[in-house]
């Protein structure tokens, strides 16, 4: 079944645009700003440090709830006996409302699907590991940041990402205290860990196999006859008398042998072994962003390897990229990844040929069109690839469009240039039809480089996760159908503008709340508009204890880049004298208060 992902990250972008059109004469840098919080490292180790307690207690309700519907939620139905494992318990920590994004899979095919990876997953020889393309980079559009570099808004991407590490670990140590405690009669006191279990096991009986199948068959009912029959089949028994007591206690439960022994095999690799989330920053994954500076990509990558640092995430949470990964095929398999890439670039560079040539062929005719819907419905007509007319506006509003650098325009005429995209311009007439069109071609570009490394979407199966991580188990910040195969996530608090799209803000929850508060990802010419007052990073040369400095602080700090946007009913209850500074700006103390220990954060 072909399946089509619904790139809408950035769909809302053009009406956003033009809704905004009539004030982008409030458009103003960031460095003429007068009513600002200043606030130094400490006073950011401070709120990074609140922001993963946060995300830990999310974390354990996460696995507490994972716990429950493993156990109680009807799509599970089709197993007999209630035969939960661990497995079934990720499944529902990666379908928790907090973390997933997209439809459930409902079907059984779906989620016995899901089962088998987990399970994969589980006895894999180096542990449970994830694999996700995200944070590539900052999006180039002056309405929508203030630079390029992560702020929050990548803080929170990260540790959403270590929320669920973190509440496979909870409900792995849970899941094996509810084994020890089911078979109690069976263990000495002295039993606490799974590794004890697990001795213990070994010590009555091992299966005749060497591993234990990813898949169990499950059985109406299971009689003590049944059990000692399948003792006889696939165990060699080492203690007969434990091994009937064992027998008896499963039959009062219903469970069969395989069910636990699969369970302690789960829980004792997923204990012993990693559970890991390599995040691959894919800015080279797509040719149309090669106009993006060199230097830029390199400043954001670093700055987001050295967050992870900070945060104490980096065992959970593994940064790489196309590039590294590539490079450590090369020294390892440098045959197969000189056949993976000639593949590969065979397909890109044929389908690039075949979609893109209606385009050149009709670009006079296209570029006649003066409305939006005229233009759109040309190029459904000309498209050979349902999804190039859905990623012209996500493209023409991310790209740096080198063809603006000549014109040399205002910052609010460059982003009219972008609202009226559609519409003939007098004076800009031939930098719309270049930029427009060059929307085009790199919205071509981005499909083309997707299918070539989509499992799916070329002649040759090619994927480059499944190539670049083998056995990883895919996840997804895109919207897909159910029956894609991978696990679907958000990672921000917006479901359609991702951190890197846009910049993070925060607001209270409600107009009445007063003690929660809620992240949000918007447009930073919103914050302008609506009155919020960012947060910069002071000067290095202005702390006391330049030692403690990280990188990106000081990055932000020179370019005059928001690290936060706070919403204004936020700021107004500090207003006196005691959090105002002598050039009128407010004292970082009003953070520490916003951030108090006794309010809640709703961090997605």
């Amino acid at each position: 079944m072909s399946i089509r992902t619904q790139f809408n990250s950035d769909s809302s972008t053009h009406s956003l645009f033009k809704k905004l059109e009539p004030q982008f004469d409030k458009f103003y840098s960031t460095a003429d700003l007068h009513q600002y919080v200043e606030i130094g490292a400490e006073g950011i180790q401070s709120l990074l440090f609140k922001l993963k307690e946060e995300t830990n207690c999310s974390a354990e309700k996460i696995a507490n709830n994972a716990m429950r519907q493993a156990y109680t939620k009807e799509r599970w139905s089709y197993l007999c006996n209630q035969e939960v494992t661990l497995a079934h318990i990720i499944i529902e920590i990666l379908l928790n409302g907090k973390i997933r994004r997209g439809p459930i899979p409902v079907n059984e095919n779906q989620l016995k699907f899901r089962e088998s990876l987990i399970r994969k997953g589980l006895m894999h020889s180096d542990g449970l590991h994830f694999s996700i393309l995200m944070l590539p980079f900052r999006d180039r559009n002056k309405a929508k940041n203030d630079g390029y570099l992560p702020d929050l808004g990548e803080v929170l991407s990260l540790l959403q990402l270590w929320s669920i590490v973190k509440a496979m670990l909870i409900a792995t140590e849970k899941y094996t205290q509810r084994l020890i405690k089911s078979f109690r009669k069976l263990l000495q006191p002295s039993v606490k860990t799974i590794t004890d279990l697990r001795n213990i096991v070994r010590n009555i009986l091992i299966s005749k196999c060497r591993s234990t199948s990813t898949e169990m068959e499950t059985q109406e009912t299971t009689s003590i006859d049944a059990l000692r029959q399948e003792l006889s089949d696939d165990y060699i028994v080492f203690d007969t008398d434990k091994a009937e007591l064992l027998l008896r206690e499963l039959t009062s439960m219903n469970q069969s042998i395989k069910w636990f022994m699969q369970s302690i095999d789960e829980a004792f690799n997923a204990t012993v072994k990693p559970i890991r989330i390599f995040t691959v920053q894919d800015a080279r994954r797509y040719p149309c962003y090669d106009t993006f500076l060199d230097e830029h990509l390199s400043s954001y990558s670093n700055c987001v390897n050295e967050i992870v640092k900070r945060l104490g995430i980096s065992s959970e949470v593994i940064l790489t990229s196309h590039e590294n990964l590539e490079q450590q095929w090369k020294i390892q398999q440098p045959q197969e990844l000189e056949t993976f890439l000639r593949k590969r670039t065979e397909i890109y560079s044929s389908k690039f040929e075949q979609f893109s040539k209606p385009f050149f062929d009709a670009k006079n005719e296209l570029l006649a069109y003066h409305t939006r819907d005229s233009f759109l419905t040309k190029v459904h007509q000309l498209s050979l690839n349902e999804n190039i007319p859905d990623m012209i506006e996500p493209i023409l509003h991310s790209r740096y469009h080198p063809e603006l650098a000549p014109a040399q325009l205002k910052p609010e005429d460059e982003l009219k240039v972008f609202a009226q995209i559609y519409e003939s311009q007098e004076e800009t007439e031939q930098l719309r039809q270049n930029i427009l069109f060059s929307s085009i071609i790199n919205a071509i570009k981005y499909i083309c480089a997707y299918e070539s490394n989509t499992e799916a979407k070329n002649k040759y199966g090619l994927d480059d996760m499944k190539f670049l991580l083998p056995g990883s188990i895919r996840l997804s910040i895109h919207n897909k159908s159910a029956d894609c195969g991978q696990f679907l996530l958000r990672v921000g608090p917006n479901l359609h503008r991702q951190p890197w799209n846009g910049t993070a803000g925060i607001k209270p929850s409600s107009p009445s709340s007063k003690y929660t508060l809620s992240f949000e990802i918007r447009m930073s010419l919103e914050y302008k508009i609506e009155n919020y007052v960012p947060i910069f990073i002071r000067k290095q040369e202005e702390e006391t204890n330049n030692d403690i400095y990280p990188l990106f602080l000081s990055q932000l700090s020179r370019i005059k880049q928001p690290i936060l946007w706070i919403h204004f009913d936020l700021i107004q209850q500090y207003l006196s004298n005691d959090y105002l500074n002598n050039n009128g700006s407010y004292h970082e103390r009003i953070v520490s208060s916003i951030f108090a220990k006794h309010k809640k954060i709703r961090l997605v």
